[in-house]
């Protein structure tokens, strides 16, 4: 039996003009095949079709993990492709129900195009299928234990349980590009990330400072990296002065930041820091060169879990920031000389590649 990858595109481009959300999907697609050639996983046929796009691969767990991090995709399934006849789905959901544990299971059918049957019909067939199987399982339609999906479109019909989670928002490279300071903490990490999921791409500076142990924010650069697959992430390392109090370093990580933003022409510039008041936010955005923007200034700590979450961050035990954002005083003449010493390099698969 052959095997597939329905991969959902992300709510928000589907609500998108029609000749918009046909260049994100397009643009979608080609993520995908180059993050799927560059991870050397085989695939037979790639195709867009109705918010979705399908992968034929005979290594469907890994195209669909792979596919679940590419930002615009909202969610993925691995599963068997059949043609579609009553038969066939109902042989294929046979043999993926074959391997479902003792409790309650419920069938759910989605269709397309014209058939000899309604996706009740195959829903009620494949159900009453699955309980002929001799297994210890019964129906509930409400709150099931498990589920097998049946998605049938013209001619195809797919049948899969597995459903990974997608980070949503729009492909990277519809939006204008950014660069976010990424420092060892959670919060920075995060930010970047969000400004990622509407489409921006990011080049990511980090600050190196005597005393200061660069590994947790090289892990960090690593865990960003792998949302970008087919790219790898651009990435600045500045040197900060030596004595600066902890809140003088991290401000003037963002004014180096927001200089280096400016220097390499893009708009914007990503911090995980929460200015302190109204105050400090106008006196940073006043004297700044690009635009700051700062992602959790207003994310409750729910959205903020769920999203590290589906990043691979363990909160607890994370770095956080442990005070806010003032605008203190930085000399223009220590940010000058950070930038004229700034080491460009590439993360990308979990190495490190230096630029020339």
């Amino acid at each position: 039996m052959n095997s597939i990858v329905i991969v959902r595109s992300g709510g928000e481009i589907g609500i998108k003009s029609r000749p918009v959300r046909r260049e994100y999907e397009i643009l979608l697609l080609k993520l995908i095949r180059g993050a799927l050639r560059d991870e050397e996983i085989p695939f037979s046929r790639i195709w867009r079709d109705a918010g979705r796009v399908f992968i034929l691969t005979p290594d469907a767990q890994r195209a669909a993990r792979l596919a679940s991090r590419i930002f615009g995709v909202a969610s993925t399934s691995p599963g068997a492709v059949t043609d579609a006849s009553m038969g066939a789905i109902i042989d294929a959901g046979k043999r993926l129900a074959a391997g479902m544990v003792q409790g309650t299971f419920a069938v759910r059918c989605r269709r397309t195009g014209n058939h000899p049957y309604s996706s009740q019909d195959v829903a009620a067939r494949l159900g009453e299928a699955i309980l002929g199987l001799g297994a210890p399982l019964k129906v509930d339609l409400t709150d099931p234990d498990q589920e097998v999906s049946v998605e049938i479109r013209s001619d195809l019909a797919m049948v899969y349980s597995e459903v990974y989670a997608g980070p949503d928002g729009y492909p990277i490279g519809t939006q204008d590009s950014a660069l976010g300071v990424v420092d060892e903490t959670a919060d920075s990490l995060i930010a970047s990330w969000c400004i990622m999921k509407r489409g921006s791409p990011v080049t990511a500076l980090s600050v190196e400072q005597e005393g200061r142990d660069m590994g947790p924010v090289v892990d960090n650069l690593v865990t960003l990296s792998k949302w970008l697959p087919s790219r790898g992430l651009n990435c600045l390392q500045a040197t900060a002065p030596a004595g600066l109090r902890e809140d003088e370093f991290r401000t003037f990580s963002l004014k180096v930041a927001d200089a280096a933003a400016a220097t390499l022409g893009l708009g914007m510039t990503v911090s995980g820091m929460v200015p302190a008041d109204l105050d400090a936010l106008g006196s940073m955005s006043r004297d700044a060169e690009t635009s700051l923007l700062f992602p959790l200034i207003a994310m409750d700590s729910a959205c903020m879990r769920k999203w590290a979450s589906l990043i691979g961050l363990d909160l607890n035990r994370s770095a956080r920031y442990g005070s806010r954002l003032n605008d203190g005083s930085i000399a223009a003449s220590a940010v000058s000389a950070s930038l004229k010493g700034i080491r460009r390099f590439t993360v990308s698969r979990g190495r490190i590649s230096p630029k020339t």
